[in-house]
């Protein structure tokens, strides 16, 4: 438990914790056994060396969901749309939305991606 006799808590305090959760969060883990050992140079400075099959085998991968909420909004320039039609942007940037401009689900992001067309 996160709380003890006598503490005050409200409505949506976290008042315990287990094994797979952190504060609320749910934190189911992998143990892996690993040796830090040099291996012909590839694992220089902060990087590690993997077995093909944890990688193959996606055991490491992680999966967070993040909701997010855009509205559209009047501007000077015109009411604002979503859409896939971003001017001077490339198909590249593009290949995750639908044709409404939103990214489809399952589709896999990194860091810079665009996840709304909106434009006005």
């Amino acid at each position: 438990p996160l709380v003890k006799v006598g503490d005050r808590i409200s409505a949506g305090d976290i008042i315990a914790d287990g094994s797979s959760m952190n504060y609320g969060e749910l934190a189911l883990g992998r143990n892996v056994l690993v040796a830090f050992v040099p291996w012909r140079g590839y694992n220089y400075e902060d990087a590690i060396v993997i077995s093909e099959r944890i990688s193959r085998e996606d055991i490491f991968t992680s999966v967070k969901i993040v909701e997010k909420e855009f509205k559209v909004r009047d501007t000077q320039l015109g009411p604002e749309s979503f859409t896939r039609d971003i001017p001077n942007v490339s198909e590249e940037a593009l290949k995750n939305l639908d044709e409404s401009g939103i990214i489809y689900v399952g589709a896999r992001v990194k860091q810079g991606d665009i996840l709304v067309g909106r434009v006005s």
